[in-house]
C-alpha cells in the first residue's frame, strides 16, 4: 500500500466516523426533544410520594381517579397520580376522604376543563370527558403544599418517565442505540481499510 493509498484509506475511515457520529447525535437530539414535555410532568409530580410513572389506561373508555388516597404523609394524594388516556375518555374523580378539590393548574389551549373548585367530601364524584389531546395538571388547593397533585395525559403526548408497566425509551438506550448505529455505519469503512485481499483496490502487492 502506497502513502497516497494510505491517506485515502484514512480519509475514508474518518469520513465514515463523522457520518456515524452525526447519526448518533441525531438520535440523541430526537430523544431529548421527545422527552421535553414529559420532563415537565416529572417536575410537576417530583414531590408526590405515590408518583411512580404515568399509568397507561389507553384503550379504556372510562377511568377512575381517587381523590384523597393515602399518600404524602396522610390522605393527601390522587390515585393514580398520573394517568394516560385516549381522547374521548371519561375520567371520574371519586372522593375517598374529606376536604379536597381538583383545581386546574394547566391544560391545552383549546381545552375547557374546569376541574372541581369547591371543597368536597368522601362519596362525592365528578366526571369529565377529555377530548383535547395534551397534558392536564391539577392539584388540591387545601393540600397542595403536602404534594397533593396529579396529571392526566390525553392522547400521544410524550409522558417522559416510563408509563407503568412500560419502558422509558426516551431515557433508556439512547446512548446504546446511537453507539450501535455509529458502529454499523463505521464498520464497512474499517473492513475496507484493513482488508489485505487482492480484490481491495487500495491494496497493492
Amino acid at each position: 500500500m502506497t502513502d497516497s493509498d494510505s491517506a485515502v484509506t484514512r480519509r475514508r475511515v474518518l469520513q465514515g466516523s463523522a457520518g456515524a457520529g452525526a447519526a448518533a447525535a441525531g438520535i440523541g437530539g430526537f430523544a431529548a426533544g421527545g422527552a421535553a414535555q414529559s420532563a415537565s410532568i416529572d417536575d410537576w409530580l417530583g414531590d408526590v410520594s405515590n408518583y411512580d410513572g404515568v399509568r397507561d389506561e389507553t384503550g379504556s373508555s372510562e377511568v377512575t381517579v381517587d381523590v384523597g388516597v393515602d399518600a404524602n404523609g396522610g390522605a393527601y394524594g390522587f390515585g393514580p397520580a398520573a394517568v394516560q388516556v385516549d381522547p374521548g375518555t371519561t375520567v371520574t374523580f371519586e372522593w375517598v376522604s374529606n376536604t379536597h378539590n381538583v383545581a386546574v393548574e394547566s391544560q391545552p389551549d383549546s381545552a375547557d376543563w374546569g376541574g372541581v373548585e369547591e371543597i368536597n367530601n368522601e362519596g362525592y364524584t365528578d366526571s369529565h370527558t377529555f377530548e383535547t389531546a395534551g397534558v392536564y395538571t391539577y392539584f388540591c388547593s387545601p393540600h397542595r403544599a403536602m404534594g397533593m397533585k396529579g396529571a392526566v395525559v390525553v392522547g400521544d403526548a410524550d409522558v417522559g418517565g416510563a408509563a407503568s408497566g412500560g419502558i422509558d425509551w426516551g431515557n433508556l438506550g439512547v446512548l446504546g442505540a446511537g453507539f450501535a448505529l455509529g458502529i454499523g455505519l463505521l464498520m464497512p469503512f474499517v473492513r475496507r481499510a484493513l482488508d489485505p485481499s487482492p480484490h481491495n483496490p487500495n491494496t497493492h502487492e
